[in-house]
């Protein structure tokens, strides 16, 4: 071979080389062109990202947080949150108020009938309580519900009959053992009200009788019975005070 063809054939190559250069350029030209246009395509397509929309402060209220807030009607509550201590309070009276029909009636307060009645003294107890008792017995019948079971001392006189007059029916025995000794206390059964305890003690303290005590009985079969006896035991205490026999309550 001359060196003419030699020549001709590193032309070819050198051209073929420039070529590729040539469409290599253009290739990288169209990808940056088209990497450009999708990207500004890509931003016109897409919403604003979520920090952007709060803000630069994330604690900041969305768009749509703040629609909530400032339109308390499209929200769940349509009360607005209280703003202090002092709102609260109005709001929490607001919604009571409004719940009041909604409350059942405040019940009807009772008096405990296990408490006894208090009254003022001899004289009340005699018109508001033993009165229409006794207006309800038959004419000259004496009560039946509660019995004066009386142990009798000639020191006591004739003071404890005085409860016939206020309707008790007085079951008298003779004193034995405390014969001579005088009455000075009280027994009363489980079944007698307090205030006929209370009655029969001060009409036996405005009689002169020393009333020393007053103390529930040891025997069942007395449940209905106000007994007046001697305990020599209370020979040397003080007697009962009116205000002591007020306010007494059975046990």
């Amino acid at each position: 071979m001359g060196k003419y063809p030699v020549y001709a054939i590193m032309a070819l190559v050198f051209i073929g080389i420039i070529k590729l250069i040539q469409v290599t350029a253009f290739d990288v030209e169209q990808y940056k062109k088209s990497k450009e246009s999708s990207f500004a395509n890509y931003g016109t397509e897409i919403s604003e990202p979520e920090w952007k929309k709060k803000g630069t402060d994330l604690n900041e209220p969305s768009a749509e947080e703040s629609k909530i807030d400032s339109n308390p009607s499209d929200s769940i509550s349509t009360k607005e949150s209280p703003s202090s201590i002092q709102d609260f309070e109005v709001a929490k009276e607001e919604e009571s108020s409004s719940d009041e029909s909604f409350q059942s009636p405040d019940p009807v307060e009772e008096k405990p009938t296990n408490q006894p009645v208090t009254y003022s003294g001899l004289d009340d107890l005699k018109n508001n309580y033993l009165a229409p008792i006794i207006a309800s017995l038959p004419q000259g019948q004496l009560r039946e519900d509660v019995v004066i079971r009386y142990y009798k001392h000639q020191k006591d006189g004739y003071k404890v009959y005085s409860l016939k007059a206020l309707g008790y029916y007085i079951h008298e025995k003779q004193a034995t053992e405390t014969a001579g000794l005088g009455s000075n206390v009280l027994y009363y059964g489980d079944d007698v009200n307090n205030s006929d305890i209370q009655i029969v003690a001060l009409t036996l303290l405005a009689e002169g009788l020393p009333i020393k005590s007053i103390l529930p009985t040891q025997f069942s079969w007395k449940a209905t019975s106000i007994e007046i006896g001697t305990d020599t035991l209370l020979i040397n205490e003080e007697i009962l005070s009116e205000a002591d026999i007020k306010s007494f309550v059975k046990e």
